[in-house]
């Protein structure tokens, strides 16, 4: 059999040590094993029944930045073009990884993804939490969360 995809666990294994936050000084350093199973717990937070096709898509979402790299949000939101063609790179590099495709814009799993940086920066240096970027961030999050009627969820989530 000639299959392209790299089958196998070693390299979603070894997407876990990409680290996020590089062109982000303020914030120290955090592996995507780190982020995507934080991810997948923020989800069983909110939605302890939640599928098994969303919780594989949360411990796999970021695994593509293996051979793509961890674009920063703030740029790829700044210049769509480039977004998109990560976006697609990212998924083809989960593809060529033997991982399952993935619903990259399913409301839950944006939630989680945003709701775990936020969450990561408010406990590693909550300082830069008062930039513009990362209030609007935390407006968003209240709306998506009231979105998908998770608001007294996500209070709770503050509270702990």
């Amino acid at each position: 059999m000639n299959d392209h995809r790299v089958v196998g666990i070693h390299p979603i294994y070894r997407s876990g040590s990409v680290r996020r936050w590089h062109a982000n000084p303020d914030v120290p350093a955090q592996t995507l094993a780190d982020h995507q199973g934080r991810v997948a717990q923020i989800i069983l937070f909110f939605w302890p029944d939640a599928s098994p096709e969303l919780i594989y898509a949360a411990l796999h979402h970021d695994c593509g930045e293996l051979y793509v790299g961890d674009v920063p949000a703030p740029i790829k939101a700044q210049n769509t073009a480039l977004g998109f063609s990560v976006s697609q790179a990212e998924k083809q590099s989960r593809a060529k990884m033997g991982i399952r495709p993935i619903e990259e814009k399913h409301p839950h799993l944006r939630f989680a993804d945003h709701l775990e940086a936020y969450t990561y920066v408010a406990l590693r240096n909550p300082h830069v939490l008062v930039e513009p970027e990362w209030i609007r961030v935390l407006h968003e999050l209240g709306e998506f969360a009231a979105n998908l009627g998770v608001a007294d969820c996500l209070a709770e989530w503050w509270r702990r």
